[in-house]
């Protein structure tokens, strides 16, 4: 115990490069990844399909999360 509280946030086990992410930024990105998640599962075109895949989006998550 000793020897944990006198070592270097780095020897405890933090991750230094670690920043804070805007949460705004941070729906963004999870509904990208959602969107192309649900766009290769069902085979969707973005460009033609939207429509269904907003659809399919909303069923699965928030409004609040899917629609930033």
């Amino acid at each position: 115990m000793w020897r944990f509280v006198r070592a270097k946030e780095y020897q405890r086990g933090f991750d230094l490069t670690a920043v804070a992410v805007d949460s705004k930024e941070d729906c963004n990105s999870f509904r990208e990844a959602i969107s192309s998640h649900v766009q290769l599962q069902l085979g969707l075109n973005p460009e033609t399909d939207e429509k269904e895949l907003l659809e399919e989006i909303d069923s699965h998550y928030p409004l609040e999360l899917s629609r930033v």
